[in-house]
């Protein structure tokens, strides 16, 4: 897939996806789209919708120096869904974006 961003191709990478359920530090069903930054550092942020084992989505951060390998993965979620406060999250918070 070839994609453009201010006339600048785009390209999946070979290692598609990056992050996977298996990388996590903690038990997990799926890793999901995450919302992406840039640092000031010039670490890459990724914010990703994860679903646990019992079917709830919540957010946790990754972080990388290049943005394609050496993932540091939050040890715990980063947003877990809060349905008392917020009704909306009762089956989890679904987009990082």
């Amino acid at each position: 897939m070839v994609a453009r961003h201010h006339d600048v191709p785009l390209h999946r990478h070979a290692s598609n996806p990056i992050l996977t359920a298996a990388a996590w530090p903690y038990a997990v069903h799926t890793v999901f789209n995450a919302g992406a930054t840039r640092l000031a550092d010039g670490t890459t942020l990724l914010l990703c919708r994860v679903e646990d084992r019992s079917g709830l989505s919540h957010l946790c951060a990754a972080r990388s120096a290049n943005g394609v390998d050496g993932w540091v993965i939050d040890p715990e979620p980063t947003l877990r869904p809060d349905p008392e406060r917020h009704p909306e999250e009762l089956w989890g918070i679904e987009d990082p974006r």
